[in-house]
């Protein structure tokens, strides 16, 4: 009886902690260049080092209402986001602020966002730690997919963007 407890307690745990995803994963370089791998939050890019390039990268600029009005409409339809950046990428590190910006300023559930960074080591080019980059067909970064409801892929937005500006 007692046996089965703890057989039922490992059956129920083990799933949890052995698939759980590692967030903001750093490494260092042998330049001593910190890099993120894999998924990442919004929030780790205003910390350092990121924050260097991250903050002052962020609009001040305000976006007119009826651009905002109808990136809304347009994201009606759109369940989830995945953004695949490198932050050894200078087009995602002046990307990825304005992205953000857009996003938030459009009222968008960043809930719904994922934010994956990958590498550019040869033997693992433009992959990440835990494969998310499989079947995406991702060669430029910053890469932007918009997904429905079933995660299938309605769109995307490849580097660089129009509204990214220089």
């Amino acid at each position: 009886m007692r046996y089965s407890y703890y057989l039922s307690f490992l059956l129920f745990m083990l799933p949890q902690v052995g698939f759980s995803q590692v967030l903001n994963r750093s490494f260092v370089e042998r330049d001593s260049t910190v890099i993120l791998l894999g998924q990442v939050t919004v929030d780790r890019f205003k910390e350092p080092p990121f924050s260097s390039w991250y903050l002052p990268g962020q609009s001040n600029e305000t976006t007119p209402s009826d651009t905002l009005a109808l990136l809304a409409s347009a994201w009606e339809h759109i369940h989830s986001l995945t953004l695949f950046i490198g932050t050894w990428s200078g087009e995602s590190r002046r990307g990825l602020p304005k992205i953000v910006s857009l996003l938030q300023a459009a009222d968008f559930d960043m809930t719904n966002l994922k934010v994956i960074c990958v590498d550019h080591s040869k033997s693992v080019y433009k992959q990440s730690p835990d494969g998310e980059q499989v079947g995406q067909n991702i060669h430029r970064v910053p890469t932007l997919l918009e997904h429905d409801e079933e995660g299938e892929e309605m769109n995307r937005i490849v580097e660089p963007p129009l509204f990214m500006g220089n």
